[in-house]
């Protein structure tokens, strides 16, 4: 493979290159190379020692494949990997241009965002109406492709999608069946709630995976959590901040993980603290900080709260550290807003310190602001407005 020599060049053929390989090195994906998983094994015992440690770019790619620790059939499997990009086939003028694109296209939509907390996180918002994530993915491209669409980086892009799919056995649309099911009681009831009597529409809790120690041992909810939990119920309880609680989570880790952070939440109200169940509203789909606080407005919309109400958000307790989604929510929500295919959360609603301690206050804003772009998961439209088959 023949690299402009420019730097920049260079760099976005690397970062693009390691995105699109990643989804092919995993144990599900066997099907699609069945040499992978010994070539995984071999790549992981010698990656620490040969790179020291650092992220693998597409030159790294070019230097092992030559290596003398991988035989012939590994040399071809990563070279098979490496051609996927057709990366000898285009122009190199355009894949300079390409490669940024499809670096946020497989990070962000694919990988979740940030690859080392969420690479192996299945981006929710690829999905449309039946939970097709080609199509989604085509009608992302379409609306944010700078230009035609270069149909060798669009069949790349949504084949990597199909994969991750198919290989996930249907844990988002289950979240989601479950999500719709558990909300129908307490939206029901949220319409009936005059907001306006409350300091806030609803208590905000953020979940946070169980490591995987937790999990080996039963616990859906991480101590992390627990603890969140326990402070949002008592600060609620003692001031009576909000008639609701809004617990937010997917399924995010331990890695293909069941565990809806959401789901477990809920449970964790309803069996440890007495809470009713239609005082809670549960989001089981978002699988970063940004599609927590997103789906929380959208569910708060869902229960027809006015424009003006506010939602008390509790971050990570103060023994565990705040800093870092601080600076998420008060710098213009970071990288995945400004940077790449999310849209600006700003004209949807507006962020404030909180009056208690490492919380944020989030302000609902006028009630006619188009929300279908926002979210296709709780709203499940696709780019043209048309409603999916699944009726909501």
């Amino acid at each position: 493979m023949t690299f402009q020599p420019s730097a920049e060049g260079v760099d976005s053929a690397r970062r693009a290159l390691w995105h699109c390989a990643t989804p092919f090195l995993g144990r599900k994906d066997q099907a699609v190379f069945p040499e992978i998983s010994p070539l995984q094994t071999r790549l992981s015992q010698s990656l620490s020692t040969r790179l020291d440690g650092r992220d693998i770019n597409s030159l790294d790619w070019l230097s092992i494949a030559r290596a003398r620790f991988f035989s012939d059939d590994d040399k071809e499997t990563i070279r098979q990997i490496i051609a996927l990009m057709g990366a000898s086939d285009v122009q190199q003028s355009w894949f300079a241009a390409a490669a940024d694109q499809a670096n946020h296209f497989i990070k962000v939509l694919v990988q979740g965002g940030n690859r080392s907390s969420y690479w192996d996180v299945d981006g929710p918002s690829l999905s449309d109406a039946n939970g097709d994530y080609t199509r989604r993915l085509r009608g992302i491209l379409a609306r944010v492709w700078d230009g035609p669409i270069e149909q060798a980086m669009l069949d790349r892009c949504s084949a990597v999608a199909e994969i991750h799919y198919l290989n996930d056995q249907g844990r988002l649309a289950e979240n989601l069946a479950r999500q719709t099911e558990e909300n129908a009681p307490a939206l029901e009831d949220a319409r009936t709630l005059d907001f306006a009597e409350y300091a806030y529409g609803a208590v905000v809790i953020l979940g946070h995976s169980p490591t995987l120690a937790e999990a080996r041992e039963g616990k859906a909810c991480s101590q992390m959590t627990q603890d969140k939990i326990t402070r949002c119920v008592g600060l609620n309880r003692a001031r009576k901040l909000a008639p609701l609680y809004i617990v937010c989570g997917g399924s995010v880790r331990p890695r293909l993980t069941r565990i809806s952070e959401g789901l477990s939440m809920k449970k964790e109200l309803i069996e440890r603290y007495g809470i009713p169940g239609h005082e809670i509203l549960v989001d089981a789909t978002s699988e970063h900080t940004y599609s927590n606080f997103m789906n929380a407005v959208l569910l708060a919309r869902e229960a027809k709260m006015p424009p003006g109400t506010k939602l008390a958000a509790f971050l990570v307790p103060d023994r565990y550290g705040c800093e870092d989604q601080y600076a998420f929510c008060f710098g213009g929500m970071a990288g995945r807003a400004r940077n790449e295919v999310f849209p600006e959360l700003n004209p949807y609603f507006s962020w404030s310190n909180g009056k208690e301690e490492s919380s944020v206050d989030i302000m609902l804003k006028d009630e006619d602001v188009d929300l279908e772009f926002l979210s296709p998961i709780l709203m499940w439209k696709d780019y043209t407005g048309e409603l999916g088959e699944s009726g909501h």
